[in-house]
């Protein structure tokens, strides 16, 4: 379920629900609401949060966003399905040590892309 994907995610980030909020932007209250899996009165299912909130959350967590997609009970979309396919394809025939590079520079990419505003980041990337 979202509510312990989210929680472990978030403490693995080292933020606390009102910092998680606050890079969303949410509020606290809807943090610790999906994190306990709070369920709508009306349909008696938990809150389901938009795909916009999935894609804030997962910046603001410094996961991809696939991750964060399924996580939430979305299938991922065809293009994503491509586009990881294609990846994967330019990756495989790389020796293992090439692949530990590709990976420690992803990793180092990533983190700066979900740490930096995405203008400041495109200035470094070029």
């Amino acid at each position: 379920m979202l509510g312990q994907w989210l929680i472990d995610k978030r403490r693995r980030a080292g933020l606390t629900q009102e910092e998680l909020a606050q890079r969303i932007p949410c509020t606290r209250s809807y943090i610790s609401s999906l994190e306990r899996n709070v369920v709508e009165a009306k349909s008696g299912r938990p809150i389901q949060p938009s795909r916009e909130f999935i894609q804030a959350l997962a910046r603001a967590l410094g996961i991809p966003i696939n991750d964060a997609f399924i996580a939430a009970g979305y299938a991922p979309t065809d293009l994503q399905i491509n586009k990881q396919s294609q990846l994967l394809n330019w990756f495989e025939p790389l020796p293992e040590q090439r692949k530990e590079e590709v990976l420690a520079f992803c990793e180092l990419w990533f983190t700066r892309y979900a740490t930096q505003s995405h203008k400041e980041f495109e200035i470094l990337s070029e």
